[in-house]
């Protein structure tokens, strides 16, 4: 078992409410190729999605930590997979085939490693971009930025049961949006960490145990503990022994830390 070092929160969780001392602070920056708070739509699947994150929540409580001389402040990304592309960054309107009219989003359907490889460093692109941006992300700190992988098809994966796509298993359409998230990120000089729980994980990418060639930054969801520094048994997801722990959520979102990234 595992002593964790630090206790942070993460989403819209407000410090000021939390009984333990917060060493670090995630939040939320924007999903897919959207800044901030967004909702998206595929016409073609008849899919809608909205993400969780809230900017202003984000960035002011991002900053009560640095206020405070807690500056370890991380962002991460809510990644949509490979049925939520979306190259323009454009709104729209369609009908779907059950006759129900969705507007927001102009998305395409991706069905090649190297599209899903593109949809992901398009993300990361928007991610870096809204790191950057002082107007909304002024407290962000640290350079690490964690993609979120997680609600299977609901946010876009490929689920099994469409097998094979244009010559390729689902799966690895879906490894290529997360490699391609990880890649630009790094080669942009961002360090690059994944947020999952361990059955999407292996629901989304097959039970892939590769990431460990990418990156070692892992953030890591399961809902077992309380306290301020529980012990843990740090599970490895992917090829990748976890370093944060998200360990209760509900009114606050509750992380430990063996380590803390860049």
């Amino acid at each position: 078992m595992a002593t964790t070092a630090y206790h942070g929160l993460d989403s819209n969780s407000n410090p000021v409410d939390d009984s333990c001392y917060d060493d670090f602070y995630l939040g939320e920056m924007g999903m897919g190729a959207f800044i901030g708070d967004s909702q998206v739509f595929n016409s073609y699947y008849c899919m809608q999605f909205s993400n969780i994150g809230d900017t202003d929540n984000t960035n002011n409580y991002a900053g009560w930590m640095v206020n405070n001389g807690r500056d370890n402040t991380y962002g991460y990304w809510f990644l949509l997979g490979p049925m939520l592309a979306n190259p323009n960054n454009s709104q729209s309107s369609y009908t779907c085939s059950n006759g129900e009219v969705i507007s927001g989003y102009e998305s395409y359907t991706v069905d090649t490693p190297s599209e899903a490889y593109n949809w992901g460093q398009k993300q990361a692109k928007t991610a870096i971009t809204a790191w950057n941006d002082s107007n909304l992300y002024n407290n962000i700190v640290r350079k690490t930025i964690f993609g979120d992988v997680e609600q299977a098809n609901a946010s876009g994966w490929y689920p099994s049961s469409f097998g094979v796509i244009n010559g390729y298993e689902y799966y690895e359409l879906n490894r290529q949006v997360i490699i391609g998230f990880i890649e630009e990120l790094i080669n942009s000089g961002y360090p690059a960490g994944i947020y999952t729980d361990p059955y999407d994980w292996n629901t989304i990418t097959n039970s892939w145990t590769g990431l460990d060639s990418y990156t070692s930054h892992l953030w890591v969801a399961d809902w077992s503990a309380s306290g301020c520094l529980p012990t843990w048994n740090a599970p490895s997801v992917g090829g990748v022994v976890a370093q944060i722990w998200q360990y209760s959520g509900g009114s606050l979102d509750l992380d430990a830390a063996i380590s803390l990234p860049s």
